[in-house]
């Protein structure tokens, strides 16, 4: 490249405050001005006159790399903000209500700080490039099943499981951070597994029995089951998009087979034990045939939903105190907490703006242009929608009960802080939207963002998209 095209090139870029995309725009433009400088030679032109009348087609620097600079600016999915920020101030309304009961308080400058801590990692995620997660999905996996193994032979128990880890007097629970490690090592192997066929396809499904094998091992049904979801996602868009290529019907038709044995198997598994099959005949029977045992929850989330009001406080339930009749009043059941303390009419608003927020997120996926980004965020969606919607029917006693908090609502500052790690991760993923190099999208490089038609140079900004956009 001789010095003049070079300090075009330069100049251009000097616009852009993105430094990331430098290379990619450079290329980009070196191509252009080679092609426009060899046109110019073949009809007579010296190589010193075709190379000014190339740059001079092209235009005026500062113009095109003004352009270029508002096309890679970060972008922010504010809404997403301003939702997840609504959520958790009526998780703050829970807590604070919740610190003054007589019986099992929990500490509101406590759950303050987990607010503050989840809000520095949103932040931190926001700011970090997710791309690096794809390049270690094995580094991942391994690290969530270290800390499931670490967990279980050393781990605090509690209800007879072994579910957390205590590390310089802060209680850590392992299932939370255990499920995002794997959920985002899936998406690396998937990324790494694109074009493999079925063959690819069986790869990343072992992965994923291996991951849900752990849980039940543990055990963690909730977790199994939210794994399960997932990966199913996961792996059924991704045939839609063709990202194995081959035979997509054949394909499909596979995974739903082997995902139907794989939901009977842990079904069976459940069923197995005595316990977990005892508090499913509870549901089915509203807790009749076990009213004092497994049926008992559901009988008191009944008392507690009639008892409420449309507005305000409901009436007090047992001994005067629902904390009291109620377990898991600051954590599973918090949104049972909400409407007793507050009213109905504040916890349908609640489930109301949850479902925007769900919705929003994946609105927000689907528009994802990069394949491991697109991939990521959509995991992310599922993990959280996952836990809201069992959550919300569990309080509702529209599915059998299970340990799956709400998120920013109920209690936990592990549980917060992963939550809010999907929203930054789906942010992060959003924020570079635009502004990734070529080499890291899933799209036809034959498109180009920077075209010279008829002796104008066209800046495409819908150009490079994938067929995930």
């Amino acid at each position: 490249m001789s010095r003049v095209i070079d300090s075009f090139i330069n100049d251009v870029c000097s616009y852009i405050k993105y430094k990331g995309v430098h290379k990619e725009v450079k290329d980009e433009l070196s191509l252009h001005i080679d092609e426009l400088k060899d046109s110019y030679i073949s009809k007579g032109l010296s190589e010193e006159d075709a190379e000014k009348k190339a740059i001079a087609d092209m235009g005026n620097a500062a113009e095109i790399g003004e352009k270029l600079n508002k096309q890679h600016k970060p972008q922010t999915e504010w809404s997403l903000i301003i939702l997840t920020a609504i959520i958790s101030i009526f998780g703050i309304l829970v807590m604070y209500v919740s610190s003054n009961f007589e019986t099992r308080p929990v500490s509101f400058s406590k759950h303050i700080l987990h607010v503050g801590v989840g809000v520095a990692a949103l932040i931190g995620i926001y700011f970090t490039d997710y791309i690096k997660l794809k390049k270690h999905p094995v580094m991942l996996y391994s690290a969530a099943v270290l800390l499931l193994v670490l967990c279980m032979f050393f781990g605090t128990a509690y209800a007879g499981v072994k579910r957390w880890l205590v590390v310089g007097g802060f209680a850590i629970s392992v299932n939370s951070v255990v499920g995002i490690l794997f959920v985002s090592s899936f998406c690396g192997f998937l990324e790494k597994y694109q074009g493999e066929g079925f063959t690819g396809i069986v790869k990343l499904m072992l992965w994923g029995i291996g991951s849900m094998v752990l849980f039940v091992i543990q055990p963690s049904m909730s977790m199994v089951f939210m794994l399960f979801i997932a990966y199913a996602v996961l792996i059924i868009r991704a045939i839609s998009l063709n990202h194995f290529d081959g035979n997509k019907k054949i394909q499909m038709i596979s995974v739903l087979s082997l995902g139907g044995i794989s939901a009977l198997m842990s079904l069976g598994v459940l069923i197995s034990n005595p316990h977990r099959l005892q508090r499913l005949l509870s549901f089915w029977n509203n807790g009749a045939n076990d009213p004092t045992g497994s049926g008992w929850i559901f009988a008191m989330a009944d008392k507690v939903l009639k008892s409420s009001n449309l507005f305000g406080k409901g009436t007090p339930l047992a001994e005067g105190s629902i904390d009291w009749v109620m377990p898991e009043i600051t954590t599973d059941f918090a949104l049972l907490n909400l409407i007793n303390n507050f009213g109905w009419l504040v916890g349908i608003a609640l489930v109301a703006i949850i479902a925007i927020f769900i919705v929003k997120m994946f609105i927000t996926s689907n528009k994802i242009k990069n394949s491991f980004g697109f991939y990521l965020s959509l995991v992310s969606c599922v993990m959280l929608t996952a836990q809201f919607v069992i959550n919300v029917l569990i309080n509702f006693g529209l599915c059998p009960y299970i340990d799956v908090s709400l998120p920013f609502i109920s209690y936990g500052g592990t549980n917060y802080l992963t939550n809010m790690i999907y929203v930054g991760l789906i942010l992060s993923v959003w924020r570079k939207n635009n502004i990734l190099p070529r080499t890291q999208r899933n799209i036809d490089t034959k498109e180009k963002m920077i075209t010279f038609v008829d002796n104008k140079l066209i800046i495409d900004f819908g150009a490079n998209k994938s067929k995930n956009a």
